[in-house]
């Protein structure tokens, strides 16, 4: 039969059948898990690249203005992320050799 549950139904219905009751065993399909969890795989991504989470909070209107800021270069084909964004602002000006 084509399908699994749909032999096992047969099978299970059908009046002196030698396999009635048996199951057929269910196989996986796909490619088995790399990671067990969602956060187990965004660690070993941070992990990969040697990246740390930072979390940064701002005014909703610097937000905004970030916000503009990068849908008026976006169109020059940058397609950076504010994470990008910040971290070349944090390198440029903060870090920089005076």
């Amino acid at each position: 039969m084509k399908n699994r549950s749909v032999a096992n139904h047969a099978t299970d219905e059908t009046p002196g059948s030698i396999s009635a009751g048996v199951q057929l065993p269910v196989k996986a399909v796909g490619r088995p898990r790399k990671y067990a969890s969602d956060a187990e795989r965004k660690a070993a991504y941070l992990e990969r690249h040697d990246l740390v989470q930072l979390n940064l909070r701002v005014t909703r209107a610097l937000d905004e203005a970030l916000d503009a800021y990068m849908a008026r270069h976006a169109a020059d084909g940058a397609g950076l992320t504010k994470s990008q964004v910040v971290e070349n602002l944090i390198k440029s000006q903060l870090l920089r050799k005076r």
